[in-house]
């Protein structure tokens, strides 16, 4: 078995330029991720200190949200992004449901 990087073959070079493009595309990733984190950052959010929530969540949730200051009180921002709770019962059951009339 021939080595990658002597592999003179057909299916050794398209290997190697494989090889060569993921290193490329990792580069770049890692730039673009270092970025978004200071962009992150810059909007002075708190979202990264909760668990699972990672730069590019924070990032994909501040560009659909905006600005969250524009928002009075959580409940103001929970009934505009579908998530405040109403109530749904129905005689001694009750229960809750989300708000989905803003979405």
């Amino acid at each position: 078995m021939k080595l990658l990087w002597r592999d003179t073959t057909p299916h050794g070079r398209v290997a190697k330029q494989r090889i060569r493009r993921l290193r490329q595309l990792d580069t770049e990733i890692k730039q673009l991720t270092a970025q978004i984190k200071t962009m992150v950052d810059q909007s002075g959010t708190r979202m990264l200190d909760i668990r699972g929530v990672g730069v590019l969540v924070a990032a994909t949730i501040l560009s659909e949200v905006g600005d969250p200051h524009r928002y009075a009180t959580k409940a103001k921002f929970a009934m505009a992004n579908g998530t405040a709770p109403l109530e749904a019962s129905s005689g001694r059951v009750v229960r809750h449901r989300l708000n989905h009339s803003y979405l």
